[in-house]
Formats: structure tokens, sequence, C-alpha cells
């Protein structure tokens, strides 16, 4: 039974503030004073970024790699013995795009960074590895480096080889018929790409070749010992999807299926099979699991059966929501468990023992998004990450040896249980019947109430979603005294493709509507006074707030914007230059095209739901602000809102942040916003 310790792990807490200076020293990074003016001068600490972003445990169980930070941009890899002895090591990895880590020996660590790009008019995540020693003795491998054939993603990790420390196994794209990873391209010839798997060396920085596959081929599953045991291919000029087992040498098709096409845009594709990517198989290799959309719809988790040479759909679903991750255990490649997020995140694991410690956990943590992230080679030493219920992301230890749990770091650690309100998952029913969900976070202490203010925030994208646990916005005006309602408008994601695609073309009609019922359910049950709300977005939680003051400016007392689209005729025009084609043919999918050889809307349809062209509706005082260097949303969208209030003698504000970008990534900004935030609400619609 699993022991919650009473104290922290004072150790490596205090390495890790070490290690903030260390950062603020790389930096020169000043924290910004405490704000006098808001209540216990806490909006700094809501606004820095979190001190420790990941952990995770060496494979010998002796030591804790973390990615830490002061609260600013910068980011260092703290590498912390366990139980006392030597001393830590500090490396500089960059900036917040360093996000994830893993230990790929006692000796060797992964870094993941993400960056964001716009892709067909969406914001993409794009993702590398670079690699570390963990005693800091050399510089970072950045993993694509170890290709020349430089398309895409080049190379990506396998397998860990858990019997083989000093290695690991990487798939790579490199050019036919090449014998290592260094093979240089052709010099003005046409070089053809076929993607192979080989056993990296970690101490010797050199590579061999373990099996080589086609042009088609798109991965492999190895056993524990990195013995290629199946591999996937995708043959596109016959929209084929090929299962291959290892048969001696060779490679041997077991199944084969064909998948469809449907045209998203103008270069872009969604794909259907009924066999999709394969992420692992079972430990006794009989079955392998992939993830796949049910009737196109919402996504399962589906099973290969080796013996019967079928798929069996849909061995874990969700009546509600999208199932996708599936977890393996680093030390054999085998698939131990599914989880997704729900209400919060929840897993299902194959695996008794792990089942097990997460039963424990969910008992001890029973409000919280518990994840078990890391564990060492043994299986005695675990690292888990808990989000929600008081917590703001925290890492802890856990011991099987003594059964205890201790806390590593808090991600937050100024900002206490007591500051942060309840969370609630509620659904509620739109107005045409169908079923939609919010998540409800209530003031400290009040989770009682009734009569509160509200601040209604929908999430950015639209094609995205929001998450149970600490979110910076929600948590930092539920602590000044306002109910905050995020709701999963139609057009979110997460709930199955009928509910995003529910939202094309509905910009401003029925996906306002799902917020503005959001409101409603919420006075009905006395949750919060109908005078007293306001709305307040980002990005297209930007233009939500607008739309909601132009086009329902009965229903809000103020509304705040940041960095939003106001004029969506002028924001497809900006999307129009010159080899952005992609992005706006996304951006005619999901709001209309009235240009085409087949227009699905009017242009005066669009200009209606246009918070620019509606100007002359506002009610209510708006707060309106935008990141200079926003590149996804740029800056002449607030400015011609601005106009537009202007012409018509609306009442507003305009703040426009310096030295920052669409995402707000700093610390000094964040404060900035937070504190204009603040007073404008407690002005215009003030907490009890």
């Amino acid at each position: 039974m699993l022991k919650r310790g009473n104290g922290e792990h004072e150790m490596l807490r205090d390495i890790l503030s070490r290690a903030a200076a260390v950062a603020v020293a790389l930096t020169g990074f000043a924290a910004a004073p405490a704000l006098a003016q808001l209540d216990d001068s806490v909006v700094e600490n809501f606004a820095r970024l979190p001190l420790v972003q990941a952990a995770a445990i060496s494979p010998d169980g002796q030591r804790i790699a973390t990615i830490a930070s002061d609260g600013s941009i910068e980011r260092v890899v703290v590498v912390a013995p366990i139980g006392g002895g030597g001393q830590p090591v500090v490396m500089r990895v960059g900036n917040e795009n360093a996000f994830g880590l893993d230990w790929l020996s006692n000796d060797h660590i992964a870094v993941t960074y993400r960056d964001r790009h716009r892709v067909f008019g969406q914001t993409a995540d794009i993702f590398w590895t670079v690699l570390l020693r963990a005693d800091g003795t050399s510089g970072m491998t950045e993993l694509n480096n170890l290709s020349q054939a430089r398309r895409g993603r080049n190379v990506g990790i396998v397998s860990r080889l858990a019997n083989d420390p000093n290695a690991i196994l990487l798939s790579v794209v490199q050019p036919r018929g090449a014998t290592g990873m260094a093979s240089r391209r052709g010099q003005g010839a046409a070089v053809y790409l076929e993607r192979a798997l080989h056993r990296y060396d970690l101490e010797r920085n050199t590579s061999s070749r373990v099996d080589t596959g086609t042009e088609h081929t798109v991965g492999w599953i190895v056993d524990q010992n990195g013995q290629p045991v199946f591999r996937q291919d995708i043959v596109r000029r016959d929209q084929a999807i090929d299962l291959l087992q290892a048969q001696g040498r060779g490679w041997n098709r077991v199944y084969r299926t064909r998948y469809e096409q449907e045209r998203f845009g103008r270069r872009s594709y969604r794909n259907y099979a009924d066999l999709g990517m394969v992420e692992g198989m079972s430990p006794d290799q009989q079955f392998l699991y992939f993830s796949s959309p049910r009737d196109r719809n919402r996504t399962t988790v589906s099973r290969f059966n080796v013996s019967t040479q079928q798929v069996e759909y849909h061995v874990v679903e969700d009546s509600v929501f999208d199932v996708s991750g599936i977890i393996r255990d680093w030390r054999t490649n085998h698939v131990i468990g599914v989880s997704w997020q729900a209400d919060r995140r929840r897993v299902i694991y194959f695996d008794e023992e792990f089942a097990g410690i997460q039963a424990e956990l969910e008992e001890i943590f029973p409000d919280s998004s518990v994840t078990i992230s890391s564990w060492d080679q043994n299986f005695q030493r675990i690292v888990v990450r808990v989000d929600g219920g008081g917590e703001t992301g925290s890492f802890y230890l856990i011991d099987l040896g003594d059964g205890s749990l201790s806390l590593v770091a808090p991600a937050y650690p100024n900002i206490t249980e007591n500051m942060l309100g309840e969370t609630q998952w509620i659904e509620y029913t739109a107005r045409d019947g169908m079923t939609l969900y919010a998540y409800l976070t209530l003031p400290p202490g009040r989770s009682n109430a009734s009569g509160l203010p509200l601040v209604v925030m929908p999430h950015g994208g639209p094609e995205a979603r929001d998450f149970y646990g600490f979110d910076m916005w929600a948590d930092f005006l539920a602590f000044r005294g306002y109910a905050v309602l995020r709701p999963q408008f139609r057009g979110s994601t997460g709930m199955g493709r009928e509910y995003v695609e529910a939202g094309y073309r509905r910009w401003g009609r029925e996906m306002q509507d799902d917020v503005s019922d959001g409101v409603l359910h919420l006075v009905d049950t006395g949750i919060v006074a109908r005078d007293r709300v306001c709305i307040f977005g980002w990005s297209y939680g930007g233009y939500a707030a607008l739309a909601g003051a132009t086009l329902t400016p009965e229903l809000y007392r103020c509304a705040i914007a940041g960095a939003p689209v106001s004029d969506l005729i002028a924001m497809m025009e900006y999307e129009s230059r010159p080899g952005r084609e992609g992005a706006l043919e996304y951006w005619r999918t999901n709001i209309g095209d009235w240009s085409g050889a087949s227009p699905n809307i009017t242009r005066a349809e669009v200009e209606a739901v246009s918070p620019a062209y509606q100007a002359a509706n506002v009610q209510a005082p708006i707060l309106l602000i935008h990141p200079l260097e926003d590149i996804i949303v740029p800056p002449e969208q607030t400015e011609l809102m601005a106009a537009a209030l202007e012409r018509n003698g609306k009442p507003h504000e305009v703040l426009m942040i310096e030295n920052d970008g669409h995402n707000l990534l700093r610390v000094n900004t964040r404060v900035q916003t937070l504190q204009a935030m603040d007073r404008f609400l407690r002005t215009h619609n003030p907490p009890d």
C-alpha cells in the first residue's frame, strides 16, 4: 500500500531552486516585481511558466532528470541523484520549445522539442529530439542530423533496447541503397529515399543497419531485443496499407487493406482504413494494437489478431470521447494500456501491476488526473504526474520498496491548494438538442455558491479542446472571484469527427449559440447571475468573445478579446498570400467559400458573422489585446475591430503587447495581460 509522505522531497526541491538560479544567470532574466494592486500580489505566480515541465527516472533508478526553468522561457535539464550523494548536473537546453525528456540509458538523455507552425491554416505541432550525456560533458546532438536525407521527419526512436543499455534503435529515412545513416545524397541526380532500421551506439556515435524497408515503409514493431517482428508499409499508388511479418531473412505480407481518401483542403487528405498505424504488440506477440476511427467518427483502439489474421475492432472505446493513447512498456516494447482525454485523463492498463498502482494513485488523488510517466528497469521507483484537484502539475516519486510517495517538485510552487477553486465537468443541451460539454471552475471556497459573476471562456482553435488541470487563465480568474465556464462547443476535438464537423461553416452561428447556451444553463441552475456575465477568449476564443459582444450583445456585461479574428474576409485575404493556398482552403472549409465555382455561402453571410462588420450592435465595453509579433492572427485584425468600434462610438480599450507572439510565452507580457484583464473586469463586472 502506498503511503503519502508528509513532507516534500527537499533535496530535489533545493536542487531545482538552484537550477532556476542558474537559468536566471544564463538568460539575464529579471523576474517582474509583485503587483501591489492585486490582492496578495499573486498575478506573477499565475503568469510564470512551470518550474518543472517534465521528469523521468534513470533505468537504474538512481537519478531523476527534469526540465526546469525559473519561470521564464529559458529551460535547463537538471540531473539529480536520489537519496543524496553527488552533485546535480545542470544543462542549458534552450527555450520553451523543450517540453519532454526520457532516459535512453543510464548515461544518455533524449530531450523532445515542439514548435508551432501554420499548416493548412491551422496551428500544427512540429517535433524533434536531441541527445545529451547525463553528466553534461557533451553538447546536444539533434537526432535528425544523424541522417542526411533531410525530408520531413527523418529519424525516430523505435526502441530504447533495455537489454542493450548503450544503444537505441532508430528508424531512418535515407537514400536508397545507403549503408549508413550518414550516407550523402547524390550530386545533381535524383535521389530515391527509403526507410531503414539502425542500431545506434550511444557511446561510439556509430550505427549499424538492422533492416531495410522500402520507399513505402512507415515503421517497424520490434521485440525487447530489438529484433524486427512486424513491418508496416503504405503503398500510396495502390491506396493500400500492408502489414508484414518477419519470416527468416524476408517478410511475408499477412494483411492488406485499402484506404479511402477524403479531400480536406487543397493539399491535405484524411485517410480511412480498417487498419491504422500499428503502435505496439501484446506480450505474446499475438495482437497488434492501433487507433482507428469508428464508423469514421470516434477514434477507438482496435487490434490485429496474428493467428486469425483478422482485425478485432474497438477493444477499447468510449461512448463519447476519442480513445487514442496507446501505452508501451519501454523495457519490452509491449502494449500495457490505453489512455484518453475524457472529463480528465482516463487509462485502462492491461498489465495488472500497472493497473494496481494506478488504482491506488487515484484513491490518493481522487480529484486529479494521474499519469504514470516514468519507471526504472526493476520497476521499483516510479515517477507520476498529478494535475487538477488542487495540484498544478506536480511530480511525485514512488518507491515500491518502502511504499513511499514523496513530492519531487510542483510545477507552480507559489500556487497553493487554497488558491485553486473546484473544477467540474458539466453537460448541457444546445437549443437544437445537441449534447454539449464544458468545464466550470468556481472561486476557491465557493463550490456551493449561487449568483456568482461569470467569465465564459471559449477556447482557441477552434479545432482544439480544453483539458482538466491547471489553466493560467481560468484559475487566475477564479482566484479573483469569478466562476469560469470553458465550453466545448461544436467544432471542438476529442469527441468524434461528427462533433468537429458540426462546426464547419458555423462560426458565429451554432458554434456561438453553444457558448450562449452554456451561459444560460448556468443562469437556469442559479450558479451565476444573469446580469453578471462577461466573455473572454484568445485566438478563435477572441473571435467568439467579439461575436458574443456583437451578435448577442444583451448577454454580456463586458468582453475581452485576445489576438482575435474580427474580420473573416480580411483574414482569408491574409491567408491567400502566394504559397498559402492550402491555408485559404482550410478557412473556406471552416467558414465557407463565397468566391469559388460552387459557393456554399454568400459574402453577406460571412459579413454577418464578422464582428468588425457588426460593431454597431455593441452594448458593452470591450478590451482588445494583441501581441505585435503575432504571425498566426495578424495584429491588423485588432486594428480593424478598434477602428470599427471607434466609428460607431462604442466603448473600448486597446492593449498592444510588445515583444511577444500569438501564444504569449513571456512572463512580463503575461503579467501585463492578466493585470489589464483584472482591472477591466473589476471595473465592469466586479466580483463579490
